[in-house]
């Protein structure tokens, strides 16, 4: 299934992972679901197995599961993707949180997060599936090319993504109460990796939780709490999906905006003070 805005070293980095353990990765364009369909027609599967996603997706995949069961498939999905899933922390009266501090306060007082599952030693694919020619994709960009300093702060793939933690966890994370400054990198700098699935917040908590050095224990909760923040994000956006749409207060549907000149749009867009009728004036 292609991702739109994908990165190609991404997955050049996990097919490399993959052949590695004896697999191979399959490329497919197309629909979940369809794409899905059709590998279980082409291997002859007998079970279908997946992490489990918690937007608009998911109503997706909860009807493809009940699909692939009714058709005698064997299909599971699992939590991945979250450390505590969206139905697991409720309010004393059954509802959901809709402000972080009580929320976070809650899922700490509960089960805390599982360890991570150890990767797996091997793997087995069918032989002779159809896969498409990844440079096809034409997902690099080229006119221009925008990405020479991504390359320069991010290394696609769980490799990069593992050495990242380990270097925010003994180098940065000492730094971290300094994270509001726009100086010094106290940031952990794992969203790119968590977004592409390189690393999951299980193991994020792990090597936090345990190898943390003395000089970073007082930065220890805060971070954590940071990587609540996500956790949050998901909660929200899983019980009011509405979200993407609409404000969470209603009464912000009216708020009154300014009829702006279009210089000071244009002073907004570039970041200057202002844009008198010579050109704009930085701040």
């Amino acid at each position: 299934m292609r991702r739109s805005g994908g990165s190609t070293t991404h997955f050049v980095s996990l097919q490399s992972s993959i052949d590695s353990l004896g697999g191979t990765l399959v490329l497919r364009t197309g629909s979940g679901p369809d794409v899905i369909r059709q590998l279980v027609s082409d291997t002859g599967a007998s079970a279908v197995f997946w992490n489990r996603r918690y937007g608009l997706a998911r109503e997706a995949d909860a009807l493809l599961k009940e699909e692939l069961r009714e058709s005698g498939l064997t299909c599971e999905s699992f939590a991945g993707n979250l450390l505590f899933e969206p139905w697991t922390v409720r309010t004393g009266e059954g509802n959901p949180f809709k402000v972080f501090t009580p929320f976070w306060r809650a899922a700490l007082a509960g089960e805390p997060p599982r360890a991570p599952l150890p990767p797996p030693t091997g793997l087995q694919s069918a032989a002779g599936i159809a896969s498409e020619n990844l440079d096809d994709w034409d997902l690099l960009p080229t006119s221009p090319d925008w990405s020479p300093g991504l390359h320069e702060m991010w290394t696609p793939g769980e490799a990069g993504a593992h050495q990242r933690l380990e270097d925010f966890v003994h180098n940065t994370l000492k730094l971290y109460h300094r994270r509001d400054e726009p100086g010094p990198v106290t940031t952990s700098r794992l969203s790119p990796h968590l977004r592409f699935g390189e690393i999951s917040p299980y193991q994020i908590w792990a090597e936090v939780d345990r190898t943390l050095p003395a000089d970073a224990e007082k930065n220890k909760a805060k971070f954590l709490s940071e990587v609540g923040w996500r956790e949050f994000s998901y909660n929200i956006l899983f019980h009011f999906p509405e979200l993407q749409s609409k404000n969470f207060r209603p009464e912000f549907d009216q708020f009154p905006w300014g009829d702006a000149e279009p210089q000071l749009l244009k002073a907004w867009q570039k970041g200057t003070d202002r844009c008198a009728p010579g050109g704009c004036r930085h701040a």
